[in-house]
């Protein structure tokens, strides 16, 4: 009886082990930021589109109506904000609330949105949208940049102290530092320009055409730096992760910002 008795223990201390190293060797079943880094595009909802890119950023457009409103008539139709993936299913939208995704499938994906702020959800369906083919430069361009330098000058405490997003599905989106009434970034479309993807054109309104003077050229483009030049400006830019900017002054330097590819005015 002793012998049985020790089998017994022998053979419940081996489940046992075996039962532990199983759970340690589980997978991570997180949802991928390549997965859902795009823009996805709803139809028939008060949303008009998140998009999420690898940095960690996401922009939310809401459609027109959904200020209508008196209560919600000084809301912004763009957000930006940080994100974290929580699980396979739930995305934190920092300063915004979440979207549980109930299944996602190449250029599919439906899931709730869920307004901490107005403590509503809403399902719905989304289509990925990517404009722009993947290649070396679009892959180094299409990520978040934070503005250096102008024409050789420091940006800190001056109206080109700012951050953009360019992303793959033809979009940017311009966050001031120190927005003005007159100016407070926002967002708009870009597209290459030529073959050897050195210059881009860009519109505040709509899909650019290329066809007048809403280009820019591409003097460095690396892993480090983005250079290019705009009139008679040179543009100085460096690739920033996680990072959203906050206002915190008035610009105290005289270098303005001119009606161009960072200003709709």
């Amino acid at each position: 009886m002793k012998t049985i008795g020790k089998i017994a223990t022998l053979l419940f201390l081996t489940l046992v082990t075996i039962s532990c190293n199983s759970n340690d060797e589980i997978p991570s079943t997180k949802i991928k930021k390549e997965e859902i880094s795009s823009k996805w595009e709803i139809e028939n909802s008060n949303y008009k589109s998140f998009e999420f890119n690898k940095d960690g950023n996401y922009i939310i457009v809401k459609s027109a109506s959904a200020n209508k409103s008196k209560s919600q008539k000084n809301e912004k139709n763009i957000l930006l904000g940080q994100y974290e993936i929580v699980d396979d299913k739930t995305i934190n939208l920092i300063d915004f609330g979440q979207i549980i995704i109930s299944s996602i499938n190449g250029t599919k994906m439906d899931f709730t949105i869920v307004d901490n702020k107005t403590s509503t959800s809403i399902e719905v369906s989304s289509s990925k949208i990517e404009k722009i083919s993947s290649s070396t430069n679009t892959d180094l361009f299409c990520r978040t940049w934070k503005m250096t330098e102008v024409n050789g000058e420091d940006v800190v405490g001056t109206k080109y102290e700012l951050t953009v997003i360019f992303s793959q599905a033809g979009t940017y989106f311009v966050e001031l530092v120190n927005p003005t009434q007159s100016n407070q970034g926002g967002l708009a479309e870009w597209k290459w320009q030529n073959a050897e993807e050195n210059s881009l054109c860009y519109s505040w309104e709509g899909e650019p055409n290329c066809t007048g003077d809403n280009s820019v050229t591409i003097v460095e483009l690396t892993e480090n730096k983005l250079v290019f030049t705009e009139d008679n400006k040179t543009y100085k830019l460096q690739p920033i992760a996680n990072s959203v900017p906050k206002s915190t002054n008035t610009p105290t330097k005289t270098i303005n910002l001119e009606k161009g590819i960072f200003s709709k005015f």
